[in-house]
């Protein structure tokens, strides 16, 4: 259910920043950015776990990681709106 409620929003934000020829390239690599990310992402989890017997430190690990996202979002949006 997550997924299906946040997949329009990388659609939709990568296609208002990056339009043109090669948007589909740029999406495609975001994909298999979010692919990789996510089997990574299980595997650090399941890691800490087992080193600390909670998953706290994997919680905020998630916090800051979709933290540091949205800054870089905003970043690269204010600069392509900048220099429109």
């Amino acid at each position: 259910m997550c997924w299906g409620a946040t997949a329009p929003i990388f659609m939709s934000v990568s296609a208002d920043l990056y339009k043109g020829k090669i948007y589909g390239l740029i999406y495609g690599l975001i994909e298999g950015g979010i692919s990789v990310a996510g089997a990574l992402g299980a595997w650090v989890a399941g890691s800490i776990f087992d080193r600390s017997q909670s998953y706290q430190a994997a919680f905020m690990l998630v916090i800051i990681v979709f933290l540091l996202s949205i800054c870089i979002v905003w970043i690269a949006a204010l600069r392509k709106y900048r220099s429109a």
